[in-house]
């Protein structure tokens, strides 16, 4: 191919061009507004008769000039405001020279201009312009001179007390500030100013409300108006932030704003990579630009190391692999010093355990984590027992078990939990405890383990070595005390837990664990007819329970209503009779207390001669309409001894049944919610999913939005069986979870 020939301008064409062709041009030119080429036909219609087309020239001039100065090319447009001056315009000419001097930042020149303006003419700019050219007189920073220019003293005297509360608010001195501005009215075209002030002063005492309702109240296009933009988007937070994340300039001024002007060219251009998803640029970027990125010393770089290296976790899965692979090559191309060195493995390293990385992996990170701080730090030994104490943890977590498959059954058992990998586990506690041989999570968390994988014989030896170690724990001394109740040593383990009371009275777990305690071995000394021993009991559980309160535990009640049983044990009948008399004093629903006092007696195998007179009022309870009240107290009591009750006698299993047939009557009716939540709690302990979801659905309906409702409908409905939610169904536990809140 030939190369392109290059047309030669033709010279002196509008010379010979007629002059109706030329008028044509000129004015096409002007409703298409290409002024360049309209005042090339206006210049030579303008030799050919001046008078006639010179005003057409000045348009087009002026067309061109602002056309320029929206350009930003204001030394062009200061050369076609000179030519306007020497065609002899007025109009728009002086207000072309007043904005080309303030786009150009000489302020003292445009408040010059603008004052004349004002005096020449007040009516005869738009609202827009004035309000710039009230802006230009507080800009100039320098005192206006009120005698040189009479007709605008007033608009002066308000410039000056602008320009002197501006000076004040930066010496800090706030109400002088506002007393410069008191006569300022809300008609003056300064009025605006007056709105900025009390922002800034708002800003600067931590009155955030009242300075975000100054600055929104500016005219959009002040210069105020734009000034508050930093000052709006620090107030916003990550909200003013998605406003102006496209705004590098109104970022750059937020970094001076927040005296940190250092940061104006790197903080803007950070933003914006990260706005549009080029994580690893926005990193680099920082990284290259920014002086001691990433740091662990408090301040800005601190909070930006720390977003930087745990944004990886709020990321995508995609972008989250990609990120961490960035990392990780800079590591291993030795592009890191030692503290980003530092910070990048322990993101790693944290990031493999969310992902489920290999064991053996993790456990490499954080050996590379500890050496690498040892280098960099000193060696740090608390450091290393909680980075092993960590990884302990990790390892001896709970996972679902496999679930063989019986083809005979023709369905599956269910998993029970099994500890993660409890080799390393134990190798992590055992590694911590060489390092630190007191620390008191190690050695907790290593009897957690021995619990989960059933280990007793080191459960009792090291919950004795724990006790030698850390005699006045009371977290020791309660495990030690359940732990004593395991094995039916119950005065040892009351000496344990009675300890452990006393050192916090007001651990409602502690002081019921006691209780119960003394029951279990009142329990027993009653059955061998030492009656004062279980007396001494019983009045040191009172002791520690409360007269108010209706736990079957702690209340006095109930432990009146045990003492009671136990006497009858012993035949002592005035003595049970009394302690009733008490306890049904003290019982908030006599049916309640009733029902309880009978199955415990049961239960405890008292004579059945006395308990026919009981009986007989519990079996009239029963006859008759179901009430959902008493369906309740039915369930609180017949649930609470299913769970205490280690072997149920085959008389209990009928009067489950007689309690199930109570409820599920009474759940046809209408009841409160605390009523369904107790039934929902029963249904679900007895595997009576049909009973669950009829309470369920009734409470939805009342309310459905109930977040306990929700949750359990949630848990039914979610596939507990595989151990796993999909997203669909994280979305609506987080919803759950935010109702609860």
């Amino acid at each position: 191919m030939g190369k392109r020939k290059k047309r030669k301008r033709q010279k002196g064409h509008n010379k010979i061009a007629p002059i109706e062709v030329l008028e044509k041009k000129a004015s096409d030119a002007l409703e298409a507004r290409k002024y360049r080429q309209a005042r090339d036909y206006l210049k030579e219609l303008y030799k050919r008769d001046q008078e006639k087309y010179l005003p057409d020239l000045i348009a087009a001039h002026e067309g061109l000039a602002l056309q320029m100065i929206n350009e930003g090319r204001f030394s062009d447009a200061k050369q076609v405001v000179d030519h306007l001056t020497k065609l002899g315009a007025t109009g728009k000419k002086d207000w072309l020279e007043f904005i080309v001097s303030f786009k150009q930042g000489d302020f003292v020149k445009a408040a010059c201009t603008a004052l004349r303006l004002l005096d020449e003419d007040d009516n005869r700019t738009e609202s827009g312009e004035k309000l710039l050219m009230y802006d230009s007189l507080v800009l100039s920073f320098e005192p206006l001179d009120i005698a040189k220019i009479s007709k605008q003293s007033s608009i002066i005297r308000e410039a000056n007390q602008v320009q002197a509360a501006l000076r004040l608010v930066c010496e800090d001195k706030y109400e002088e500030a506002m007393a410069c501005l008191r006569a300022i009215s809300l008609s003056s075209p300064f009025s605006h100013w007056k709105l900025f002030v009390k922002g800034l002063i708002a800003f600067y005492k931590m009155e955030e409300q009242k300075a975000r309702k100054a600055f929104s109240k500016l005219p959009d296009q002040s210069i105020p108006a734009k000034a508050a933009e930093p000052y709006l988007l620090l107030l916003d937070g990550p909200e003013g932030l998605k406003k102006y994340e496209k705004r590098a300039d109104v970022l750059g001024l937020a970094c001076w704003v927040a005296d940190r002007k250092d940061l104006e060219s790197v903080l803007p251009r950070a933003e914006y990579l990260w706005r549009v998803g080029r994580f690893r640029d926005s990193y680099a970027h920082v990284r290259r630009n920014m002086g001691g990125f990433p740091s662990e010393d408090q301040g800005i770089i601190q909070a930006l190391s720390d977003f930087y290296l745990n944004a990886v976790f709020q990321m995508k899965e995609r972008d989250a692999y990609r990120y961490i692979d960035f990392l990780d090559k800079m590591v291993a191309r030795g592009r890191t010093d030692g503290i980003e060195k530092l910070m990048i493995l322990r993101t790693i390293g944290l990031w493999l355990e969310l992902t489920g990385a290999d064991d053996p992996i993790v456990l490499s990170v954080w050996k590379d984590f500890l050496r690498w701080h040892s280098e960099v730090y000193g060696e740090d030994r608390d450091l290393q027992a909680l980075v092993c104490v960590h990884l302990g943890d990790l390892f001896s977590r709970e996972v679902p078990g496999d679930a063989p498959f019986f083809p005979l059954s023709g369905r599956a058992r269910s998993r029970r939990p099994v500890v993660y990998n409890e080799r390393l586990a134990q190798y992590c506690y055992d590694t911590c405890l060489e390092i630190d041989p007191t620390n008191k999570q190690a050695h907790f968390s290593l009897l957690g383990l021995y619990e989960k994988t059933g280990q007793k014989s080191k459960i009792n030896k090291k919950l004795d070595e724990i006790i030698e170690l850390f005699p006045e724990d009371k977290d020791t001394l309660y495990k030690a005390g359940l732990r004593c109740m395991d094995r039916r040593a119950f005065i040892k383990g009351m000496k344990y837990l009675e300890r452990a009371a006393k050192l916090d009275l007001l651990d409602m777990r502690v002081r019921e664990a006691f209780i119960v305690c003394c029951i279990k071995a009142a329990l027993e000394y009653a059955k061998r007819s030492k009656v004062e021993r279980y007396r001494a009991l019983l009045s040191k559980a009172l002791e520690y329970g409360e007269s108010d309160s209706d736990d079957f535990n702690l209340g006095h009640a109930y432990l009146y209503a045990r003492w009671a049983n136990f006497e009858l044990l012993n035949n002592n009948v005035t003595d049970a009779e009394q302690l009733l008399d008490k306890a049904s004093e003290l019982a908030r629903y006599e049916l309640r207390f009733l029902y309880f006092t009978f199955l415990a007696g049961r239960l405890y195998e008292v004579p059945s001669k006395y308990m026919s007179s009981i009986e007989k009022r519990v079996k009239k309870e029963f006859s008759g309409c179901a009430s959902p009240k008493k369906a309740m107290a039915f369930a609180d009591v017949i649930s609470y001894f299913q769970r205490t009750f280690p072997t149920i006698p085959k008389w209990f299993k009928e009067e489950q049944r007689t309690v199930h047939r109570y409820i599920r009557k009474a759940a046809k009716g209408e009841f409160s919610r605390a009523q369904a939540r107790v039934f929902v709690e029963y249904a679900l302990q007895n595997r009576d999913e049909d009973l669950a979801w009829s309470c369920i659905n009734k409470a939805l309906e009342q309310n459905p939005d109930d977040p306990y409702f929700l949750f359990v409908r949630f848990q039914l409905e979610v596939g507990s069986f595989y151990g796993f939610v999909d997203e669909e169904e994280l979305e609506e536990l987080k919803r759950i979870l935010s109702l609860a809140e």
